[in-house]
């Protein structure tokens, strides 16, 4: 019975309201949808998104800047303080339409929309002749401060909001937005096949040097999203080139000399990484994808603790530092389940996700091209515990052609798994779902969308309907 906690919002702390918005925010309205969608009224009575919606009042005070950019702090029982930073990056000053639209739809009041996309549309007003965004920006004036431009930490989100809104939305107006800021990205800061750089938001000359950031590995997924999966191959091959040679990703890594900077040494244990992997999985079936989840899953387990995962202080050393954050759990361990999950034959899944024809349709024709005797030949080079690894993904034999990955320790008999996974009509198909910048799974409503016309996505080259 979900129907009370002791959880409230009126206290005397100052919190960070973009984080507040990804992080707390939307994991109630995650939380709200899935509870209502498994559960009936007599075990759930909604107390979600009342909490939802008190936190969504209380963020709102953040907007009350002359330019409608939200003020990067706020007290939750007094508000903006005076002596607040008129600073705020563009990933904070931008990343709330898509969990206000979802609360604004929920509880039917329009104000949490309204005030997030006055936001997202002060910022994208102020874009430069080339179309990029600063870094940057006066929430009161609107002015840039910093004017270098990247898809990398302070302004990754801003694109992640405009689509994945216009997804939710069903908005052309935000998917038109996003098709003229992705075009300006790639062909203003794509550096060579795998790297985006930082360069000058109004010139597009290149700025400091060609940095990498670790952040910028949510560009493949994001890809993935809009459709463009070749480019997402080839960012992803890039950054995995980096991976590979730490087995992490630093926070900065200066890519034109290949080393790292004496700073951004850090692995935060940061999930955009192997969610890149999942979604281009999703798309593809490309077993290298689940080659590099078994990298990332034996890797994190030499940073086991008594207490945890400890994330790296400095990839090139291997030190270990005292931390680990919450997006480990929300995002990082759910995308590489996620991954495996995918790969599993559809009767043996255990994830929320129902089987729909997309993802047939995709595993049959991946897989009707390959034998056992190429894919052994393919990945004969890896090490023996990898090589053992890939060899326990078998290519299940019938009407249709499923990746089945199977445990060598697993004894279970069908009926006995059938028993714990949930009832077929609990399940959500994943065409209706999509996630959020901090990897909270939200359910489309139908009941949302602005606009009738069907948004699409390109997957081998294939027109797929999404989110109908």
């Amino acid at each position: 019975r979900i129907n009370k906690f002791n959880l409230s919002f009126n206290n005397d702390i100052t919190i960070s309201v973009f984080e507040a918005n990804i992080r707390i925010l939307g994991g109630l309205l995650s939380a709200h949808q899935l509870a209502s969608h498994m559960y009936p009224s007599n075990l759930y009575n909604g107390i979600l998104l009342s909490y939802a919606k008190d936190l969504g009042d209380k963020l709102l005070t953040a907007f009350s800047s002359s330019s409608g950019i939200p003020y990067h702090r706020i007290n939750l029982k007094r508000g903006v303080s005076i002596n607040e930073s008129k600073e705020t990056c563009t990933a904070a000053a931008t990343s709330y339409l898509l969990e206000m639209s979802l609360l604004s739809h929920l509880t039917g009041n329009q104000i949490y929309a309204k005030y997030a996309k006055k936001a997202l549309m002060a910022v994208w007003n102020k874009r430069s002749a080339l179309n990029l965004v600063g870094a940057m920006i006066n929430v009161k004036t609107g002015k840039w401060i910093q004017i270098h431009s990247g898809i990398g930490a302070g302004i990754d989100s801003f694109y992640e909001t405009i689509l994945k809104s216009a997804i939710l939305l069903g908005d052309n107006e935000l998917l038109d937005m996003f098709n003229v800021a992705y075009s300006a990205v790639q062909q203003h800061l794509w550096f060579q096949p795998g790297y985006h750089r930082e360069v000058n938001m109004r010139n597009g000359s290149m700025l400091f040097s060609n940095v990498v950031s670790s952040l910028q590995a949510f560009w493949p997924a994001l890809q993935v999203l809009h459709g463009q999966v070749n480019d997402a191959i080839d960012t992803f091959d890039g950054l995995e080139d980096i991976w590979d040679k730490y087995k992490a990703l630093p926070d900065m890594y200066d890519i034109y000399n290949q080393k790292l900077y004496n700073y951004g040494r850090d692995y935060p244990l940061r999930p955009e990484m192997i969610e890149s992997a999942y979604h281009l999985y999703s798309a593809t079936r490309d077993n290298k994808y689940l080659i590099f989840g078994y990298k990332f899953y034996t890797q994190l387990q030499t940073l086991r603790t008594t207490c945890g995962f400890a994330s790296i202080a400095d990839v090139s050393t291997g030190r270990l530092d005292d931390r680990m954050d919450s997006y480990f759990f929300a995002e990082t361990l759910k995308y590489l389940y996620l991954l495996f999950d995918e790969a599993t034959h559809p009767s043996k899944r255990e994830s929320i996700f129902c089987n729909d024809k997309l993802d047939s349709d995709i595993d049959e024709e991946s897989n009707r091209n390959i034998s056992m005797d190429s894919f052994n030949t393919n990945y004969r080079i890896l090490d023996d515990d990898l090589y053992n690894f890939v060899l326990s993904i078998e290519l299940t034999s019938g009407s249709s052609s499923w990746i089945d990955l199977q445990s060598k320790s697993s004894t279970r008999k069908t009926s006995e798994h059938k028993s714990s996974t949930m009832n077929s009509n609990m399940c959500i198909p994943k065409q209706s779902t999509i996630f959020s910048t901090e990897g909270h799974l939200l359910i489309i409503d139908p009941g949302i969308r602005v606009n009738k016309r069907r948004t699409s996505r390109v997957i081998d080259s294939r027109i797929c309907p999404m989110y109908e």
